[in-house]
C-alpha cells in the first residue's frame, strides 16, 4: 500500500512540472512553464510605409477641415458688450468691439448663433472653405445682443484687415 501511494506521488508530482505545449507564436523559457511571445519571428513593420501612411491621414484631416471667421466693427455703441459665439450649440468665445475669432471646424452644415440664440444662420461648409460671419450688436430692454450674419469672403477679407485677433 505504502508503495501504491509512493508511486502515485511521483507520478502526480512529475504530471505537474510537465510543460503543456504553447500555442503557434510562444515558446517556453528555460524552467518557466510560462509561455512567451517569439519576439524574432515578428515582421518588422516598414517605417517608411508607416511614415506615408501618416502623412496620407494628415492630409485628409487638413482637407476636412474649415475655418469660420467672426467679426465685429469697432463702434462706440455696444463697445462693453462680448457676446457669446456658438458654433452647434458649443461656445468657441465671447466677441469684443473691433476684433475678429477664427474657428477652426469640420466641413458639412453648421448652425452659428450669438447671445440672442433664436437667430441662428445655418452654414454648409466645405473642405478648406472659409465663411466669414459679422456680428452686429442689436439693442434690446436691458442689454444688447449680438445677431450673425454671413458675408461674401471678399467683402469679409476686406472688412477684417483693420482689425485685431480676439485673445
Amino acid at each position: 500500500m505504502k508503495h501504491i501511494l509512493l508511486a502515485s506521488a511521483l507520478l502526480i508530482s512529475g504530471l505537474a512540472t510537465a510543460q503543456e505545449p504553447c500555442p503557434s507564436g510562444y515558446h517556453h523559457e528555460e524552467n518557466s512553464s510560462a509561455c512567451w511571445p517569439d519576439v524574432s519571428k515578428q515582421q518588422p513593420t516598414d517605417p517608411p510605409q508607416q511614415l506615408q501612411h501618416q502623412e496620407q491621414m494628415a492630409v485628409q484631416e487638413t482637407q476636412q477641415k474649415a475655418s469660420i471667421i467672426f467679426f465685429r466693427h469697432s463702434a462706440f455703441y455696444g463697445s462693453a458688450l462680448k457676446p457669446s459665439i456658438y458654433v452647434d450649440g458649443q461656445e468657441v468665445g465671447r466677441l469684443g468691439s473691433g476684433k475678429y475669432l477664427v474657428v477652426q471646424t469640420t466641413v458639412g452644415p453648421h448652425a452659428l448663433s450669438s447671445s440672442k440664440k433664436e437667430t441662428a444662420i445655418d452654414v454648409t461648409l466645405g473642405s478648406n472653405q472659409t465663411q466669414y460671419v459679422e456680428m452686429l450688436i442689436q439693442n434690446g430692454n436691458w442689454r444688447g445682443a449680438g445677431r450673425l450674419v454671413a458675408v461674401p469672403v471678399a467683402e469679409g477679407s476686406e472688412k477684417t484687415k483693420k482689425l485685431k485677433l480676439q485673445q
